[in-house]
């Protein structure tokens, strides 16, 4: 006998409905030549065919996933924002945004190279989504910096989040 381990499936394999959250379910694994796991409802359970080799009840518990700490649109938006508007006062914010999104996996760093004329490294990241590609430049922070771009970004993080609730709570006034 083989095992292949295999997940709940959301929807009965006998009657094809999807299943609710808080429905009971059973379970059943068939010792076939190799083990396949079937999930059905309550009403199709009586009528599995096959040899059994064991069984259980279960019920339906969908998590809802968990929060955003910071949505990834809206860092996405403000490198966009900083990396359009050239201002160089930005540089260090978005060598941590483009950080945050490359945690994220939306971005993936492809290159560094160094402008010796400049003295400047810069990191090429492409967008996993849209292939496009960002140039970010690397602003060489001491340890001690971080810490405060990091104050910097969580503030201006904080303040498009609060006014886009206030501009959200705005629509949802009752009249």
């Amino acid at each position: 006998m083989e095992w292949d381990i295999q997940k709940r499936s959301n929807q009965c394999s006998k009657c094809g409905k999807e299943f609710c959250d808080g429905q009971e379910y059973v379970t059943v694994l068939l010792d076939e030549e190799v083990v396949q796991r079937m999930d059905n409802c309550l009403e199709c359970a009586p009528y599995v065919d096959g040899n059994i080799y064991c069984s259980w009840r279960g019920n339906i518990k969908f998590r809802p996933p968990p929060p955003e700490p910071v949505p990834g649109d809206l860092s996405e938006r403000l490198l966009r924002r900083y990396i359009s508007d050239k201002d160089s006062s930005k540089c260090n914010v978005c060598f941590i945004l483009s950080a945050m999104l490359e945690r994220k996996k939306l971005l993936i760093q492809k290159k560094k190279f160094k402008d010796t004329e400049k003295n400047v490294i810069y990191l090429i990241y492409e967008h996993i989504r849209t292939g496009e590609i960002f140039t970010i430049e690397d602003p060489n922070l001491s340890l001690d910096c971080i810490e405060s771009v990091q104050v910097e970004v969580k503030e201006i993080l904080d303040k498009e989040t609060n006014s886009k609730e206030c501009i959200s709570n705005k629509e949802q006034t009752p009249i």
